[in-house]
C-alpha cells in the first residue's frame, strides 16, 4: 500500500546535518489491524509490561471490554491503526 500522507520537511525542527531538509520528503504508512474482542484482550494481554493477573489485569480486560462493546463495528470488530513516518533523503 501506497502511504497516506506525504510533506516536505524544509521546516522540520528534528531535521540536522548532515541531512538536508530541502530535500527531503515524510511519508506516513498506516495499517489497521482488525480484533473480535477475544482478540483485543489478547493482543493487550500479550504486551509484556501488562499485569497478567490479579485485580489490575482484571480492571484492564473488564476496560477493553467496555471499548469493545462502545466500539464494535457491524463486521463484529474493532480496529487497531499503526502508523509509521519514513524520512526519505540524500546524504
Amino acid at each position: 500500500a501506497g502511504p497516506s500522507s506525504h510533506q516536505t520537511v524544509a521546516k522540520d525542527p528534528t531535521v540536522a546535518p548532515p541531512f538536508d531538509p530541502s530535500r527531503m520528503r515524510r511519508l506516513r504508512f498506516t495499517n489497521e489491524q482488525r480484533l473480535d474482542e477475544a482478540g483485543l484482550i489478547g493482543r493487550a494481554m500479550s504486551a509484556s509490561y501488562v499485569p497478567k493477573d490479579g485485580e489490575k489485569a482484571e480492571r484492564l480486560v473488564d476496560g477493553l471490554r467496555r471499548l469493545f462493546a462502545e466500539h464494535v463495528g457491524s463486521d463484529g470488530r474493532v480496529g487497531l491503526v499503526y502508523g509509521v513516518w519514513v524520512y526519505l533523503c540524500e546524504l
